[in-house]
């Protein structure tokens, strides 16, 4: 696990829009933007909150088939 300095919590908490990197199972990237970044007790925490894709697009009627 990585420790999160002072220096760190504190750019963290001062940041209003922030992104998360993950790798989801099949490799492929995950990145979004999260308002609700912040730190307590050294742990990243963060709210994430999906819409519904939209049905007409494409890309969404894609990733709901595989």
């Amino acid at each position: 696990m990585i420790e999160i300095t002072a220096d760190m919590e504190a750019i963290i908490k001062q940041a209003i829009l922030s992104f998360v990197a993950t790798v989801n199972e099949d490799g492929t990237p995950n990145l979004s933007p999260k308002a609700s970044l912040t730190v307590r007790n050294g742990v990243l925490y963060f709210a994430d909150i999906a819409l519904a894709p939209d049905d007409t697009e494409p890309e969404a009627q894609s990733r709901r088939r595989n």
